[in-house]
């Protein structure tokens, strides 16, 4: 596909199976140095299907080889499972990273006009075990940069998990126990160590993590129950883990760093979010 105009790529892969997908913006026209196409925004996002726990992962990773880089007026990656971020990244447009699960950049530098790194989890169901079992409503998300820089005129790091599930009891043994249990956890955290660097020439760092549980077991008496009949329901299990940012004890605080962590306000994030025409 020739990037003469605003370019948007979507792969849709197979549940079960690990989709490894690369994005390279290097390119050689014979004269490294040169800027030879004009910029355009530029949208991949990869649809992973559902995991299968400890037998398949989704990733989507950029990693550009050069000697020439394409400079997009915005460069949007957007994933239902991991992003990583492989190979360093410079552009004079701006940076947006949209995942379902986590993002990674690891030893690299990374610097646009402007940046957004977010991670959104919401689950609504988990695991029917049993009738009247739900477990593994789980939700988790999460920033980490390891030995990583950033340069943006504003930064914005957020992390959002919402847990929201409920079950209706079941009757077992001849409708003498009724079942009704709810099993859940969510956590949301952004992760900063080793030499990691936020630079926001404008002074504007954004770090946010939340957390929501909502898990709900239900349970009541039939039409045949008697004020003498006994009704029992398992006691519902929900965690919310603390939302948090954390930066690694052996990584040096920068002034950037420290003013990240007072920051307040929704700062420079969803409303930065142009999408390619």
């Amino acid at each position: 596909m020739a990037l003469n105009q605003n370019v948007k790529i979507s792969i849709s892969g197979l549940p079960g199976i690990g989709d490894k997908v690369q994005v390279d913006l290097g390119y050689d026209d014979g004269a490294a140095g040169t800027t030879a196409t004009s910029p355009f925004a530029v949208m991949v996002e990869l649809d992973g299907g559902t995991d299968i726990p400890l037998l398949s992962d989704d990733t989507l990773t950029f990693q550009s080889s050069g000697p020439d880089f394409y400079n997009p007026t915005t460069l949007f990656l957007k994933s239902t499972d991991d992003i990583v971020f492989a190979s360093s990244f410079t552009t004079t447009g701006k940076l947006n990273v949209d995942s379902q699960e986590a993002i990674t950049a690891s030893g690299v530098t990374l610097q646009a006009s402007d940046m957004y790194l977010g991670v959104t989890k919401v689950v609504t169901d988990g695991v029917t075990l049993l009738d009247g079992v739900n477990l593994l409503g789980n939700a988790s998300g999460a920033i980490n940069l390891v030995g990583a820089t950033l340069t943006a005129s504003g930064i914005g790091l957020i992390v959002s998990t919402c847990v929201n599930v409920s079950t209706q009891d079941s009757s077992y043994a001849s409708n003498l126990i009724k079942v009704a249990f709810v099993q859940t956890s969510s956590d949301a955290q952004i992760t900063l160590s080793g030499v990691t660097n936020l630079n926001a020439t404008a002074g504007k760092i954004t770090l946010a993590s939340n957390s929501t549980v909502t898990a709900k077991a239900t349970t009541q008496p039939d039409a045949n129950s008697t004020a003498a009949d006994p009704a029992m329901a398992a006691p519902t299990s929900a965690r919310r883990w603390p939302s948090t940012w954390r930066r690694s004890a052996a990584a040096p605080a920068s002034a950037a760093v420290a003013q990240a962590a007072s920051a307040a306000g929704p700062g420079p994030g969803r409303d930065h979010r142009d999408r390619p025409a």
